[in-house]
């Protein structure tokens, strides 16, 4: 099991798929630290969070849970898969570093936005919370809210929008409520990000 792991952090997608292939329960598997940060969490979370998209596209279609969530992590926050998706595809978008240059490229957010469409085809569902009770949707939109949505960052602007579009288009719900948080429409629709959702400020 340790090995799969490895092998995902190492980018090796030939030595993911010999593994699984030996073994299929491997897909199943849950992480223990160290590091900590794996800690609880499935090989498709592992793959997502850490970019390899590939591995993650090829455990999907091994059969990986793309519902899973941490429930014997250390860590207070759990999140389930797809949110790592969405958190691997805004934060694989056009956005601006330092001195202005463009962090990603078009490609890496289409390879990432890819990857958030190929586990909505398998069955991920919008309404999962995290352990937080935030949405799919707010998951978005939170982490969209960390970077600069100023009207000339064209770039990052039209990669938000094809999240926020795969998301809508796959049942996300501005309205939606849990008994911890307030829809994103309460909560967001004043803000920049709402430019992202068609919700007029």
């Amino acid at each position: 099991m340790k090995a799969l792991f490895l092998a995902i952090r190492a980018s090796d997608l030939d030595k993911v798929v010999s593994l699984v292939t030996r073994n299929s329960q491997l897909v199943h598997s849950v992480a223990q630290q160290p590091p900590k940060k794996d800690d609880g969490q499935s090989p498709l979370q592992v793959a997502l969070k850490t970019g390899n998209f590939d591995i993650a596209d090829f455990l999907i279609e091994a059969g990986a849970d793309v519902h899973y969530i941490e429930r014997e992590s250390v860590n207070e926050w759990r999140a389930p898969a797809i949110h790592d998706a969405i958190r691997a595809a805004v934060f694989s978008s056009r956005f601006p570093g330092y001195g202005g240059i463009l962090q990603n490229t078009e490609a890496q957010f289409q390879r990432a936005l890819a990857t958030l469409r190929n586990m909505i085809a398998h069955g991920a569902r919008m309404e999962q919370t995290d352990s937080y009770g935030n949405t799919c949707l707010m998951r978005a939109v939170m982490d969209a809210c960390q970077l600069d949505l100023a009207p000339h960052h064209v770039e990052l602007l039209t990669d938000l929008r094809q999240v926020f579009e795969v998301l809508l288009e796959a049942g996300a719900d501005i309205h939606q409520r849990t008994a911890t948080r307030d829809s994103v429409q309460a909560q967001f629709g004043h803000k920049p990000v709402a430019q992202l959702l068609g919700v007029r400020r």
